[in-house]
């Protein structure tokens, strides 16, 4: 009974076999390999070594890991210049950073898998694109002739003629009958009866569907010519003649393609003549010996692969009714064998139909690369990655397309492994090849499976010292022992790339398969690790994605086993110095949220980090063979961080017991964000959201919880200088280090930022000074101020003023021009209080430059206000006033030439701390006034506008009756100013990247991070003083009324 049929009546005995898992569909796929990532492994081994040492077991890694690689997967989806990629498997994306080998198939992954057909030879002429229109003709005429003239009535050239005629028209035929193509329509009722539907089938609406895209363009090709498939079923066929007639076939027997067979025949017979006609097509190296022997086949078909053509050897066989009928009873009688039925079905197709054929042709058809084919191959191999090409395709057309695809590049010679049989033979020939040198190997799977059985491991030491391997003729199950075979010589992860259901086997045998959605189906797609629409998305998916991914675990990694190591160290030294008591250094409370918000997002912000560009990434490839040596995560880099937190652990200590807890933790976690500051490359705005957000929230659960932290005490100096102290202890160190290894033996890819940054440090290493241009401020320059009286004389005293009180801006004569050092000392100590206007002055801007100059000015602010405190402290005790002018004798010579100068200097200065406001008054001036802008009066409006601004704050100041009284309020608004309004500005031109490629770095963001906690910390401190001040008083005076 067939298959889906129905029992009309009476009752039969069946026996059901070759079910389950012995069908043959199960039987041929191998069971898919849980796969590991190289870096669980390692990260396994050190947890191991930890836990034997007694140094901890990591909880939190795995959780943090998996969740990393989600993120990990999901980029790689988001990618939009891979469009179209799939992730299946979220545990190995690190194992894309690590590709030593990739191994390929050919069709459909190197090649679009769009077969045409270019090629036509019958032994005595050759056809091409260029004249498929004469085969047309002559099939044509061919059809119309149906015997053969005369001999005496013919000349010799015209019987050629005809020959050539006819063996055009028996190979159309042959090429139109013999394949397993089924024409589908538009609509689904077409009828069997094809002269009924002959309306329908001329108009051409008709699409192929075959197994093999080889097959479609063959008949294609016959319909170009004249020759169209009309309708098949399972028992008839129907071609279109060139006249619109309509030639009928019965299928008597069809023996489908296999790897194992590589052909494919059919038996058919003609209606109208009763003609029975066997076809045969496949692989030259299986037809050669079914076919009568012929001078010209091997010949045009070295040459046609040598074109990098698929070709095909067709074959016919003209059966009388008693050969057939002998056949059939034979075929029949073996295909009924209940043992050896295989072999004994081939042998009587062999015996009868597979002797002594009719050679009618070879075809030849193309398939094209795929675009960025090269492009990619060369990226690939500048990177370190070896690709193999495991094809079935004949050794020639592999060759080809190695050469045309740089799989092999034009330095490089093509070794042909010679056909061997025996080891003997194998060990002779490996010798040769041991020999040669630069060169890549071509080999068919009969020859490499020889070598490997005789010389396995000689075989695979001569192959991977090859920069490129090919391997055709190759059968699924080889491919799939060549991945595995690679991976246990090498100790390398292996990668394969395939769109067939024969790459499978091969993908799942790799440690990262990577599917691709062909036109052979989804099979390969399906049951791949990752799923491409295209090959050339490869090199953005290893030198990309799988760097970032690869380089981000083995820093989380690392950070997390840092995280949880430097508490238990810090527990450890608390239970020894304490007498071994088993008191807990921190409360459960402090250990919830030290692991969950005061230090988990920054530290898994790391995701978020790239220590290149893509760009650069790309453009340099050969950064991606120092990710194969394993250095980001080895025992060598594990040891560095257990050193590290057992040095930090000994440091964040408290000698008193009252406060050890708040002081210690709260250094523990200013450390913990600061070690991922120190640890970021490239700052992402979410890693300094994190951190701000995880300072922010400690620092407000400070205060909730009072049974831990004393809030008198959290308002102490000893709480904050102890707390800084340890801070800076514990990182500044390790920063240190980390600078000098960077300058001494800095990465290769730093390198590269600071090569391509050259140009633009160049740019960008000077800033305008008030001597260099003239003008009032503007966005483009700074005013000279050459002209201002006294300003000659005042010299020496501004600079006096200005390095005390750490306050303004000078502007310099000419004379003083050469004294380049001196202005730029000047402009950056005023950077502090003018940061913005600063910027927006500068001629060639950078956040580089902009930032050492608020770095540097921040630190001289910090040591000027540090050293007029101190004297002030030690010469007027506690008593000393905000204002230390005020404390000397106002009637002092010196002391007037102070007050003076520090009038004319913020005079001068005021243009430019007061750049915004001034230029927003002097665009809605223009904008009242338009002809204004023209009159050439703007120098004048700009010193009005800072002249009544300046006097009307002085005049602000005269009316006031006791400016003491909102000194301090002032007072508090400076920190926004000198150290929250620049923090800000930096954090926000660095994030948005208003700076050159690869000068953004970490120190920048750790700046702007401390300079908006300082200025907070020092606003909050002065205005709740300010406030409690003004309360005490203004209580003291109700009570005096009282």
């Amino acid at each position: 009974m067939w298959a889906n049929t129905v029992l009309a009546h009476g009752t039969a005995l069946g026996l059901v076999i070759y079910t389950g898992v012995e069908t043959k569909s199960v039987m041929n796929n191998s069971m898919p390999r849980n796969k590991m990532g190289l870096i669980d492994l390692e990260l396994n081994n050190l947890t191991k070594q930890s836990f034997t040492s007694e140094i901890g077991f990591f909880l939190s890694l795995r959780v943090n890991l998996d969740v990393g690689k989600l993120y990990y997967s999901s980029l790689i989806q988001w990618d939009k210049e891979i469009p179209g990629t799939v992730v299946r498997s979220t545990t190995i994306p690190e194992e894309l950073g690590r590709i030593g080998y990739l191994l390929t198939d050919k069709t459909g992954t190197l090649t679009c898998n769009e077969m045409v057909f270019k090629k036509l030879h019958i032994g005595i002429a050759c056809y091409s694109v260029n004249n498929f229109e004469e085969v047309g003709e002559m099939f044509r005429e061919g059809l119309k002739t149906k015997e053969d003239p005369p001999a005496e009535a013919v000349s010799r050239g015209v019987r050629i003629r005809y020959q050539t005629i006819q063996k055009v028209t028996d190979s159309v035929k042959a090429i139109a009958l013999c394949h397993n193509v089924t024409p589908t329509y538009p609509e689904s009722d077409i009828s069997s009866n094809a002269e009924v539907d002959q309306d329908l089938s001329r108009s051409g609406v008709r699409d192929y569907q075959a197994s093999s895209p080889d097959e479609v363009a063959l008949v294609q090709w016959t319909e170009q010519v004249g020759l169209a498939l009309i309708q098949r079923d399972l028992n008839r066929m129907t071609l279109r003649a060139p006249d619109g007639s309509f030639m009928h076939y019965s299928i008597l027997q069809l023996f489908p393609f296999t790897s194992e067979s590589k052909r494919m025949g059919i038996i058919l017979k003609e209606e109208e003549t009763s003609e029975i006609v066997f076809y045969l097509k496949g692989a030259d190296m299986v037809m050669s010996s079914k076919v009568q022997y012929s001078e010209w086949l091997d010949e045009e078909i070295e040459n046609m692969a040598r074109e990098g053509l698929r070709t095909l050897v067709v074959a016919r066989k003209v059966l009388t009714p008693e050969k057939y009928d002998e056949f059939a009873k034979r075929y029949h009688g073996a295909k009924l064998s209940t043992t050896e039925r295989q072999a004994r079905v081939d042998a009587v197709i062999e015996g009868l139909l597979e002797k002594d054929m009719e050679l009618l042709c070879v075809t030849g058809v193309e398939d094209k690369l795929q675009e960025n084919v090269k492009l990619t191959l060369e990226l690939l191999n500048n990177a370190g990655v070896k690709v193999w090409m495991l094809t079935g395709d004949k050794l020639e057309t592999a060759a080809c397309i190695a050469k045309s695809s740089c799989l092999v590049s034009r330095k490089e010679e093509l070794h042909f492994f010679p056909k061997v049989s025996n080891r003997t033979e194998a060990h002779l020939e490996l010798n040769a090849f041991r020999r040669k040198s630069n060169c890549a190997l071509v080999i068919t799977g009969s020859s490499l499976e020889v070598c490997l059985q005789s010389y396995k491991s000689e075989t695979l030491e001569l192959a991977c010292a090859c920069p490129a391997v090919v391997v055709c003729r190759c059968s699924p199950t080889q491919k799939a022992q060549v991945v595995e075979l690679i991976r246990e010589h090498t100790r390398k992860r292996t990668a394969a790339i395939g769109d067939g259901g024969n790459d499978v086997s091969m993908i799942q045998a790799a440690d990262a398969g990577i599917g691709i959605v062909g036109k052979e189906g989804r099979q390969a797609s399906l049951a791949a690790d990752f799923s491409l629409t295209q090959f050339s998305h490869i090199g953005r998916l290893l030198l990309v994605h799988g760097r970032y991914s690869y380089k981000r675990t083995a820093a989380l990694s690392q950070f997390v086993i840092h995280r949880g190591l430097i508490i238990s160290v810090m527990q450890a030294v608390f239970s020894a110095v304490f007498f071994f008591s088993s008191v807990a250094l921190y409360q459960g409370i402090l250990m919830v949220g030290y692991a969950t918000l005061y230090t988990n997002f920054p530290v898994f912000s790391l995701v978020l980090d790239k220590d290149v560009t893509p760009s650069v990434a790309l453009t340099y490839p050969e950064l991606y063979k120092m990710l194969s040596k394993g250095r980001s995560l080895s025992l060598k880099t594990f040891f560095i961080w257990v050193l590290i937190s057992v040095y930090q652990a000994l440091l964040l200590f408290e000698a008193e017991f009252i406060h050890i807890v708040s002081i210690s933790f709260t250094a523990l976690i200013f450390t913990e964000l600061a070690m991922v500051a120190l640890t970021v490359c490239r700052w992402h705005y979410l890693m300094a959201v994190a951190q701000l957000l995880s300072l922010i929230t400690y620092i407000v659960s400070m205060f909730f919880f009072t049974d831990i932290f004393d809030p008198n005490f959290l308002w102490s100096v000893e709480f904050l200088w102890k707390t800084i102290v340890l801070t800076v202890v514990s990182c500044v160190p390790l920063a240190m280090v980390k600078f000098i290894k960077g300058k001494i033996s800095p990465p290769t890819y730093t390198k590269l930022s600071q090569q391509g940054d050259m140009d633009a440090k160049e740019d960008t290493r000077d800033m305008i000074t008030p001597s260099d241009v003239e003008g009032e401020v503007t966005a483009e320059n700074i005013p000279r101020t050459q002209n201002a009286p006294g300003t000659h004389w005042l010299l020496a005293s501004f600079m006096v003023v200005n390095a005390a009180l750490g306050a303004g801006l000078l502007n310099f004569p000419q004379a003083f021009d050469h004294a380049g050092g001196i202005k730029a000392a000047i402009i950056i100590q005023a950077c502090h209080v003018s940061a913005i206007p600063i910027y927006s002055c500068i001629k060639k801007r950078s956040v580089s430059t902009f930032a050492r100059s608020i770095g540097l000015a921040l630190s001289l602010c910090i040591l000027t206000y540090s050293l007029a405190g101190t004297f002030g402290y030690l010469t007027f005790g506690s008593g000393v006033a905000s204002d230390i002018l005020i404390m000397y004798d106002a009637k002092d010579p010196l002391v007037i030439i102070g007050i003076t100068a520090l009038a004319i200097k913020m005079y001068t200065t005021y243009p430019i701390l007061l750049f915004c406001g001034r230029e927003a008054i002097l665009d809605l001036y223009y904008e009242v006034y338009p002809l204004a802008s023209l009159s050439g009066n703007n120098q004048k409006h700009r010193i009005l506008v800072a002249t009544t601004w300046f006097l009307t704050s002085l005049l602000l100041a005269v009316l006031i009756p006791n400016i003491t009284d909102i000194i301090d309020f002032l007072g508090s608004l400076a920190a926004v100013f000198i150290f929250i309004l620049p923090g800000l500005f930096l954090l926000h031109m660095t994030l948005n990247g208003n700076d050159h490629p690869g000068t953004f770095s970490w120190w920048k963001i750790i700046l702007a991070s401390v300079s908006i906690t300082l200025g907070t910390f020092l606003f909050g401190l002065v205005f709740v003083q300010a406030v409690e001040e003004d309360l005490s008083h203004r209580s003291e005076g109700i009570q005096l009324c009282i």
